[in-house]
């Protein structure tokens, strides 16, 4: 069940595709950990400047919104940022410009984000991604192990890897593990 992962035009072979929901990150939280690696690009030669690397796309018991529940056929999660960032709504940010300015101490808002990465992508260093899109399209049980295929779409910033921004996908079955705790994969 090989799947791929692009960047541009470039594909790159899946050899391992795992996910599980994490019930303690081992900072108190519960979140998902995804863990996909591939192999070098066939296609790439000595010139290329991403010959012989080998790329990994994964997050850690991260605050990703997906549901857990036992099939996630159909679920689509879209991530416009690349992290877990609580945007004050308007009325609050006027309170918190007011408190900055006439109080000159910074306003504490009432809930507070994790600012946790959801997704990393390692090519040559960690890499946030943005716009990112996941779809959980099917499902297939083989050998009691339970299997996904999945569509990831996204967006790698400029800078990051070219210098321009690039089109980002992930096309793959990945096997959805047992629930459990934070173990470095």
């Amino acid at each position: 069940m090989a799947g791929i992962l692009k960047i541009g035009e470039i594909v790159f072979p899946i050899n391992k595709s795992e996910f599980r929901y994490i019930k303690d990150n081992g900072q108190g939280s519960s979140g998902w950990e995804f863990d996909i690696q591939t192999d070098q690009a066939e296609s790439l030669t000595e010139d290329d400047s991403l010959y012989d690397c080998d790329i990994r796309f994964y997050s850690q018991g991260d605050p990703i919104p997906i549901p857990l529940q036992e099939d996630l056929t159909g679920v689509e999660v879209f991530l416009e940022e690349p992290f877990d960032y609580w945007k004050l709504p308007f009325s609050e940010r006027l309170r918190a410009e007011f408190y900055r300015i006439f109080l000159n101490r910074p306003f504490e808002a009432q809930r507070r984000a994790t600012n946790q990465v959801y997704f990393m992508l390692y090519v040559f260093e960690h890499t946030e991604l943005k716009h990112l899109s996941l779809k959980f399209i099917e499902r297939k049980i083989e050998n009691e192990d339970d299997f996904y295929k999945i569509l990831i779409t996204a967006k790698i910033p400029k800078g990051a890897i070219v210098s321009y921004e690039e089109d980002f996908k992930i096309d793959t079955w990945i096997k959805r593990l047992p629930i459990g705790t934070y173990v470095s994969l």
